[in-house]
């Protein structure tokens, strides 16, 4: 379907009647609906207003073919038509004697009754609101355009066009109500919806089309009535005809250009911004990259440099005096290993759950863990209960130990899942949190979905080597899921656990720059 602009270039380039036929129709009802309330239902007026204000529109068609919508322009022009033919005597009492026709008509409907409240004041009321919101006003309510149409013809959403009249008919109501007529907003849209506009007498689309078109073929009447009153041979007159058509010609010709070289002009500055928007990215990249080589150039030197040095002498031993200020004080070292348990089972209380593991199987993983964190509680006598602070944890019989605190093999990959499931629970939700305030957040659907992906693509076996996840395929399958500005946060998470990863390589690895055992020749 072609918006009004379309149809009025037309009409005024190639004297389409098709074209202004369907202007006709499509705004009609709203033109005679709007004279007759402002002529207090007189019809036949209404009639000739109508008539009037689509002449004017094929008058004026080649200037307001500009307009993306003659919703406004119409009713602007319908009212001050209206205005002017009321102001006569006959016009006037023919009014009054319709309008007290259909008042003794409405009887005691509440309906028609609130009509009769509302219609005197409707139009001045209109008057009031914003060019913006009239026009939403008029295409929903009195002209019966869906949502999707409106938004259409207005260039937004079906979503924001419902929004802009809810607020327009508020708006409306406002209005109204400082003028003694109250009512909701969703009431008065009704109102006027059942009363303010109906169907058009028949015939008279027909009537108001080739009465404004006729005014369009004035010109070439006038044309040839001049040739018919003066003195020019038919030489003369075909050479006069000739030039006006050329010179009509080149300006529709003309028009047409400009308006090829304006959206060819439009598509190169979108293709331009684009490129400009890409290099742009491209080099903020670079420069990122650039950054995290050179800090990890930077920490791997650092850490040469303080290999070289020997380590400094402790003044004093934390671990001896953390065991001392314990052995000293029960009630401390009583709440320090309840704290400690609490800890383990409050981290570890879902995997319970899940694995459905017995008392004893959590006291003994709890034990293990205790020591392998390096919380300690201690005896009366002073023995620690689990590893002291800051001790070495004994490597050589790590993996035995952990397989047996686990309950087995099996036990020992349900705790690796469950694990990575917490690690991949983790990155999402510090993925939805950065999303949390921008137009674009994550929903719990999504949510779900990225933790599944962190753990499908959970590295295992030598691959494991390069992260717990592998980020690739982790960017690759959300793109399924997640928009543009969310797989941006995914992306920077991914740098950062990458860059995190390298740092720890840095520091774990021994670097190139390590002293090697000098060689020795035999002399």
């Amino acid at each position: 379907m072609h918006d009004d602009a379309t149809l009025l270039r037309r009409y005024a380039e190639f004297r389409s009647e098709e074209a202004f036929a369907e202007l006709v129709r499509r705004h009609l009802n709203l033109v005679y609906f709007a004279a007759l309330r402002s002529a207090g239902g007189n019809g036949p007026l209404a009639e000739d207003v109508a008539q009037e204000v689509f002449t004017a529109l094929a008058r004026q068609a080649a200037e307001l073919a500009r307009h993306a919508t003659l919703v406004g322009w119409l009713y602007t022009t319908t009212r001050f038509t209206t205005a002017k033919a009321v102001r006569t005597e006959g016009r006037r009492k023919r009014r009054e004697r319709e309008a007290h026709i259909m008042m003794e008509r409405a009887g005691e409907n509440d309906s028609a009754a609130e009509w009769e409240r509302l219609r005197p004041l409707l139009d001045d009321a209109l008057e009031e609101l914003s060019g913006r919101d009239r026009e939403a006003v008029l295409l929903r309510c009195l002209e019966g355009r869906a949502f999707a149409e409106i938004g259409a013809t207005l260039r937004v959403s079906e979503d924001a066009a419902r929004m802009r009249v809810e607020r327009a008919l508020e708006k409306l109501r406002g209005v109204l109500a400082r003028r003694g007529v109250t009512s909701t907003g969703a009431a008065l849209g009704v109102t006027l919806a059942n009363h303010a506009v109906g169907a058009a007498p028949v015939g008279l689309a027909g009537s108001v089309t080739s009465g404004a078109l006729a005014v369009g073929e004035g010109a070439a009447g006038v044309f040839f009535g001049f040739m018919s009153t003066t003195k020019l041979g038919v030489a003369g007159a075909v050479v006069l005809l000739v030039l006006v058509g050329l010179g009509t010609y080149e300006r529709q010709r003309r028009a047409v250009i400009e308006r090829e070289v304006a959206e060819l002009r439009g598509e190169r500055e979108v293709r331009m911004a684009t490129q400009r928007a890409k290099e742009n990215q491209a080099r903020d990249t670079e420069r990122e990259e650039a950054r995290v080589r050179a800090e990890i150039d930077a920490t791997r030197v650092k850490l040469a440099e303080a290999a070289k040095a020997p380590p400094p002498a402790p003044a004093w031993d934390p671990t001896e005096e953390g065991r001392a200020y314990l052995v000293r004080n029960p009630e401390v070292n009583r709440a320090f290993g309840a704290y400690v348990s609490a800890s383990l089972r409050f981290q570890y209380a879902p995997m319970y759950r899940a694995l459905g593991w017995s008392e004893e199987q959590i006291r003994r993983f709890e034990a293990f863990r205790g020591q392998g964190m390096g919380m300690a509680a201690y005896s009366e006598d002073g023995r620690s209960i689990s590893m002291p602070f800051g001790a070495k944890i004994d490597r050589s019989d790590y993996g035995s130990r952990f397989t047996e605190a686990v309950g087995g093999p099996e036990g020992a990959q349900k705790f690796y899942e469950f694990q990575s499931l917490g690690t991949a629970r983790r990155l999402t939700r510090d993925v939805a949190s950065a999303l949390y305030s921008t137009d674009s957040p994550l929903s719990p659907t999504q949510a779900d979905q990225v933790v599944q992906i962190f753990v499908e693509s959970r590295n295992v076996g030598p691959a494991a080597r390069n992260g717990e996840f592998d980020w690739d395929a982790v960017l690759a399958k959300s793109q399924t899921v997640l928009s543009a500005e969310q797989l941006a946060v995914i992306a920077g998470k991914r740098s950062g656990e990458l860059f995190r990863l390298a740092l720890n390589r840095a520091v774990n690895e021994p670097t190139t720059n390590a002293a090697a055992p000098e060689k020795t020749t035999g002399r």
